[in-house]
């Protein structure tokens, strides 16, 4: 592998003040499009299978039920810029009833009620299947996720909205622990635009037969007996489009009419999509908790499971349950006894993983339980660890009332794994990270705890008390293929009885990492040093960027008889003056990843790459000390020159006394744009004769732009002080952008 590096004139080819803005535009624009022929393993740079901007629909397969007291839905905006959603209402027929263009501010969380968003007039009207939310953008920029509120603050249970991209298979399984007496309610969404027939087969033998019309719901409500078992699970088999059939549901403990208790929430897999045959969970609540594990073998061959519980806090050792086998389309429900007869403080709250010997998808479950002080019924989504792009995410949280949000993040994988997390809120943003997990290791996350202590960021900023809601993005850095986290967002509300968690992934993973320094150029007096920040930056799949003090890989200088760079702690660079000069410094090479995004699924590609950027070493005894600019001829712009007008530039400096040979001039794109008129140094200050400090005016006329200009604006420069071969610079404040220009033309009147 070969050092590459990215010439800053291809990057920055016409933009002003080079100097000041270098390692920035640098930064972004490397992360976004990595150097060319920078890749490691020779792949193609181009990706013609990734998504595109384009009309996009989410889709969820109820809104409302008779047995539920209300519905709300999260809305979440992922993307830097203002997006526009538009809501679709079906009723369970399938007649489609839209809704007022939703705006949505970058970042934005909105918790509102469903019945909100629904035209006024169509109001308490119908009876409803499902609904939509179409916007124009990429894959995942905007979601939604709504919650089934019970009569009377009896429970919740989640809805979830899917991506309507014509994927998946014709196969979907569910597994629940049911309360008896109780009622299960299975809505059953087609998505699509034909009609479509399901079969459903139930453990108990129960086998229903069911024609969808399009864009129609169908539940299916079924009443269990004292006689019944608690451990269900159906089968849904669909002829139709791919990925046609949405499915959702809940199961409740029945309190005679209306007044049934949420339970937990019914979450079905697509089986054939699984990657991998174990699951995961993370902060399942086991302290004065009644809780259920059902475990179900979707194969046609036996299965040998085997749960692992592993503390909250990534510290104690797991608790293993003996083996449990499974025989073909078997259902268990596996003893928890012993974990909740440990007594080990460290186990009250855990991680979970369950060990299969099947293959993928041939092992689905489901996992709750019941605090038995609050009645809160804490659903807790059981999965494989996914693809790679599960391992992110940006979960709403909200603290509102007594509402509490907690976010867990899980190391998934068989070796150490690093994350980071950018919290947003309104007018803010609080960083942590990047931080490595163990293996089996969780992080923990309490936002009301981070707010109401006062706990501070890596940049010692902390979120403001009035702070209600907002946004917790993370995402996995530095994986592998093999590295996988999973995590989950648990919003709670115990005076509600509301529990609803939240653990959609984003498009891809972040690409990273890059280096940034807060002064460009560093800029050192002879004999001495000066320190610098040093960010380590990561830019996620829409292109939020965030920065973390950082430390750049192995660095080195191009002329170490001027200067010399060095790391002396993390987010912290040392540079060493030794005589006036300028000169570079880089970094050694290292591994950026990119993340390309195909159809449903993202990629990992890596490049080498290496940062640079400039060193001034300023003789104090040489310096350019201040630059002034006035406009003569201004235009009704403002902050522009006329063509043809004459503008000044005046540059103040200081050399040793008697004056060594020396030049001031004006270098950048101003030689290009501007004819010099004059030229004018003026000794201002002879400190007894060891400082001399002169002002030098330079008088300009802009040159007659071609008229296929494009954009606006003028000139960018900067003044540079030369004598012995030595030389400073300094940059100028320049006049508004410059433009592109193919050419000038000599002014009528010179």
């Amino acid at each position: 592998m070969s050092k590459i590096r990215v010439p800053f004139s291809q990057i920055l080819s016409g933009k002003k003040f080079l100097y000041l803005i270098l390692l920035g535009v640098l930064v972004v624009l490397s992360s976004i499009t990595p150097p060319l022929n920078s890749k490691v393993k020779g792949q193609n740079q181009s990706c013609p299978t990734c998504s595109q901007p384009t009309q996009r629909t989410i889709y969820a397969p109820t809104i409302s039920l008779p047995e539920a007291g209300g519905s709300d839905i999260v809305l979440n905006c992922r993307s830097t810029h203002v997006m526009e959603a538009t809501p679709t209402f079906y009723t369970v027929d399938g007649d489609a009833i839209t809704g007022n263009t939703i705006r949505l501010q970058p970042a934005e969380i909105r918790f509102v009620s469903v019945e909100s968003l629904i035209p006024e007039e169509h109001r308490g009207r119908h009876v409803w299947g499902g609904m939509s939310l179409s916007y124009t953008g990429m894959l995942m920029e905007v979601w939604a996720q709504i919650s089934l509120n019970g009569t009377g603050n009896r429970g919740s249970a989640d809805v979830t909205f899917s991506v309507l991209n014509n994927l998946g298979s014709d196969r979907q399984e569910a597994v629940w622990w049911q309360p008896t007496p109780g009622k299960t309610v299975i809505a059953l969404g087609n998505s699509s635009s034909n009609p479509i027939h399901t079969t459903a087969q139930f453990s108990d033998g129960e086998i229903q037969e069911i024609d969808i019309a399009p864009l129609a719901t169908h539940y299916i409500r079924r009443n269990n007996s004292n006689n019944s078992s608690n451990r269900q699970s159906v089968k849904l088999m669909t002829n139709g489009a791919a990925g046609s059939l949405k499915a959702g549901g809940y199961v409740a403990s029945a309190d005679g009419g209306n007044n049934d208790r949420f339970a937990s929430s019914i979450r079905f897999y697509d089986t054939p999509g699984v990657v991998q045959p174990k699951l995961f969970a993370n902060n399942f609540r086991v302290k004065n908790s009644v809780s259920h594990l059902l475990l179900k073998n979707t194969s046609t061959s036996s299965i040998t499971t085997q749960a692992q519980f592993r503390p909250t806090d990534g510290n104690g050792e797991p608790m293993m349950l003996p083996p449990v086998t499974l025989d073909a389309g078997e259902i268990v429900e596996v003893n928890l006894q012993p974990l909740q007869a440990a007594n080990r403080n460290d186990l009250d709250s855990v991680s979970v993983q369950i060990d299969n010997t099947g293959a993928a998808g041939s092992l689905i479950g489901a996992l709750s339980g019941k605090n038995q002080t609050t009645g809160v019924v804490y659903d807790v989504p059981l999965r494989d660890s996914g693809r790679l792009r599960n391992s992110t995410g940006a979960y709403p949280w909200r603290l509102d009332g007594d509402y509490t949000s907690v976010v867990t993040l899980t190391n998934a994988s068989n070796e150490p794994t690093q994350f980071r997390v950018s919290i947003v809120y309104n007018g803010g943003r609080y960083m942590i990270g990047p931080r490595t997990l163990a293996i089996g290791e969780t992080a923990k996350f309490d936002l009301k705890k981070l707010r109401d202590e006062g706990i501070r960021d890596v940049y010692d900023n902390t979120i403001p008390a009035t702070i209600t809601s907002g946004q917790f993005t993370w995402s996995i850095v530095r994986a592998t293929n093999s590295s996988r986290l999973i995590g989950r967002s648990e919003v709670v509300s115990k005076s509600n009885r509301v529990s609803s968690s939240y653990s959609c992934g984003l498009r891809c993973s972040d690409d990273g990492p890059y280096y940034t320094v807060d002064s460009s150029p560093i800029n050192v007096f002879a004999s001495e040093f000066t320190n610098s920040n040093v960010s380590e930056g990561w830019t996620n799949t829409y292109g939020w960027t965030s920065y973390y003090p950082g430390l750049i890989p192995g660095l080195y200088t191009t002329d170490s008889s001027i200067a010399m760079s060095n790391m002396i702690q993390t987010g912290l660079m040392k540079t060493d003056g030794y005589e006036a000069g300028e000169i570079m410094w880089y970094s050694e090479p290292y591994t950026f990843n990119r993340y390309f995004d195909a159809a449903y699924d993202c990629f990992l590609e890596q490049y080498l790459r290496e940062d640079y950027g400039p060193i001034e070493v300023i003789d104090r005894n040489r310096q350019i000390l201040e630059i002034r600019q006035q406009i003569i001829d201004e235009s009704s712009q403002g902050r522009e020159v006329v063509e043809c007008g004459k503008f000044k530039v005046t540059v103040k400096y200081k050399v040793g006394c008697p004056p060594p040979e020396h030049t001031i001039g004006l270098i950048g794109h101003i030689q290009e744009d501007a004819d010099l008129l004059s030229s004018t140094k003026t000794l201002l200050v002879n400190d007894s004769n060891e400082l001399c400090t002169y002002e030098n005016v330079f008088l300009y006329r802009m040159k007659n732009r071609l008229p296929s200009t494009v954009d606006t604006g003028f000139t960018s420069y900067q003044a540079k002080l030369t004598w012995n071969g030595r030389s400073v610079t300094k940059a100028g404040e320049g006049f508004s952008t410059r433009a592109t220009i193919i050419g000038t033309r000599a002014c009528s009147n010179p």
